[in-house]
Protein backbone atom coordinates (compact mmCIF):
# COMPACT_ATOMS: atom_id res chain seq x y z
CA UNK A 1 0.00 0.00 0.00
CA UNK A 2 2.85 2.14 0.71
CA UNK A 3 4.44 1.80 -2.82
CA UNK A 4 1.31 2.51 -4.57
CA UNK A 5 0.36 5.90 -2.05
CA UNK A 6 4.20 6.96 -2.93
CA UNK A 7 3.96 6.30 -7.10
CA UNK A 8 0.24 8.10 -6.73
CA UNK A 9 2.27 11.07 -5.02
CA UNK A 10 5.31 10.97 -7.70
CA UNK A 11 2.49 11.09 -10.38
CA UNK A 12 0.42 13.85 -8.90
CA UNK A 13 3.62 15.83 -8.70
CA UNK A 14 4.08 15.26 -12.64
CA UNK A 15 0.71 17.42 -13.26
CA UNK A 16 2.08 20.34 -10.92
CA UNK A 17 1.19 22.41 -13.76
CA UNK A 18 -2.66 21.58 -13.56
CA UNK A 19 -3.07 21.95 -9.93
CA UNK A 20 -7.04 20.35 -10.28
CA UNK A 21 -5.97 17.34 -12.07
CA UNK A 22 -3.15 16.80 -9.47
CA UNK A 23 -5.72 17.07 -6.72
CA UNK A 24 -7.65 14.41 -8.80
CA UNK A 25 -5.26 12.07 -9.15
CA UNK A 26 -4.49 12.20 -5.16
CA UNK A 27 -8.37 11.79 -4.31
CA UNK A 28 -8.23 9.08 -6.60
CA UNK A 29 -5.60 7.23 -5.27
CA UNK A 30 -6.88 8.03 -2.21
CA UNK A 31 -10.25 6.53 -3.13
CA UNK A 32 -8.19 2.89 -3.84
CA UNK A 33 -6.40 2.85 -1.48
CA UNK A 34 -9.33 3.42 1.20
CA UNK A 35 -11.37 0.73 -0.90
CA UNK A 36 -8.33 -1.83 -0.79
CA UNK A 37 -7.91 -1.43 2.99
CA UNK A 38 -11.27 -1.62 3.64
CA UNK A 39 -11.38 -5.00 1.71
CA UNK A 40 -8.86 -6.33 3.33
CA UNK A 41 -10.00 -5.38 6.76
CA UNK A 42 -13.57 -7.34 6.52
CA UNK A 43 -11.27 -10.34 6.26
CA UNK A 44 -11.24 -12.36 10.04
CA UNK A 45 -7.87 -13.65 9.64
CA UNK A 46 -5.34 -10.82 10.73
CA UNK A 47 -3.25 -11.04 13.34
CA UNK A 48 -3.78 -8.12 15.67
CA UNK A 49 -0.65 -6.28 14.30
CA UNK A 50 -1.65 -6.36 10.57
CA UNK A 51 -4.96 -5.35 11.84
CA UNK A 52 -3.67 -2.67 13.19
CA UNK A 53 -1.61 -1.79 10.53
CA UNK A 54 -4.47 -1.52 8.10
CA UNK A 55 -6.40 0.77 10.54
CA UNK A 56 -4.19 3.37 10.47
CA UNK A 57 -3.66 2.89 6.42
CA UNK A 58 -7.54 3.48 6.44
CA UNK A 59 -6.91 6.51 8.63
CA UNK A 60 -4.17 8.13 6.64
CA UNK A 61 -6.14 7.42 3.41
CA UNK A 62 -9.32 9.52 4.34
CA UNK A 63 -7.50 12.21 5.68
CA UNK A 64 -5.64 12.37 2.68
CA UNK A 65 -8.83 12.38 0.79
CA UNK A 66 -10.77 14.69 2.69
CA UNK A 67 -7.73 16.94 2.23
CA UNK A 68 -7.30 16.60 -1.05
CA UNK A 69 -11.49 17.60 -1.40
CA UNK A 70 -10.73 20.59 0.63
CA UNK A 71 -8.32 21.56 -1.62
CA UNK A 72 -10.39 21.15 -5.14
CA UNK A 73 -12.93 23.16 -3.16
CA UNK A 74 -10.88 26.48 -3.47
Amino acid sequence: LGKAHRTLMDLSGSFSDNRETALKSIDDGEDYLQGRVESQLETDDLDPQTRQLLERARTSAYSGEHLADRLQDH
